[in-house]
């Protein structure tokens, strides 16, 4: 799997950081990438992980390897103002 630069550039455009995500939910069109998923997950959290969900999934769109979304909070009840 290639990793790319920008898993975190929208996270970047608000006054947030990747302690404030809470939960990932990823697709995985091999679930055979796995352990590379893990590898590079402990590497963007290295002092904790967030709850997760992975799924294998038959197709993604474009081709793609892997989709990801996050949920994020500022722990304010309140949204980021940007």
């Amino acid at each position: 799997m290639k990793r790319r630069s920008s898993h975190f550039s929208c996270v970047n455009t608000v006054p947030v950081n990747t302690y404030d995500i809470v939960k990932v939910n990823i697709q995985l069109a091999n679930i055979a990438d796995l352990d590379a998923v893990n590898t590079v997950y402990t590497q963007y959290f290295p002092g904790y992980l967030p709850a997760r969900t992975v799924i294998g999934v038959s197709e993604l769109p474009a081709g793609a390897l892997v989709q990801m979304d996050a949920v994020m909070s500022n722990a304010e009840s309140t949204p980021p103002q940007v």
